[in-house]
């Protein structure tokens, strides 16, 4: 059986007063939860619906986003793994998003 591609996406979560805050490397943008064990769901969340907004609109997902700063890949690098998640367990070519968290 041939194992199909996956793209894995790189997310840094840090604490922001009352928020655990979730950032895309690779696309830079960013959801919240008030918990940690919330904002991978959050992400996954924002994600597809970003995904399914550019198909409606005729535009390319994230065409325009930058990926994030320097210094988010630095923090990321040296951060604690969260694991991983599946974000669209229907999709042919499979997404995943490692997650790190700020100490």
């Amino acid at each position: 059986m041939v194992q199909q591609p996956t793209n894995e996406l790189r997310v840094l979560v840090r604490r922001e007063g009352e928020w655990w805050v979730a950032v895309c490397l690779e696309h830079f943008f960013a959801t919240q939860a008030r918990s940690l064990e919330d904002v991978k769901e959050s992400f996954r969340q924002a994600y597809l619906a970003a995904i399914l907004h550019s198909h409606q609109a005729g535009q390319t997902p994230f065409e325009n986003l930058e990926t994030a700063p320097a210094r988010f890949v630095e923090e990321y690098d040296r951060a604690e793994p969260l694991g991983s998640i599946r974000l669209d367990p229907v999709a042919a070519h499979a997404t995943n998003a490692s997650f790190k968290r700020v100490a």
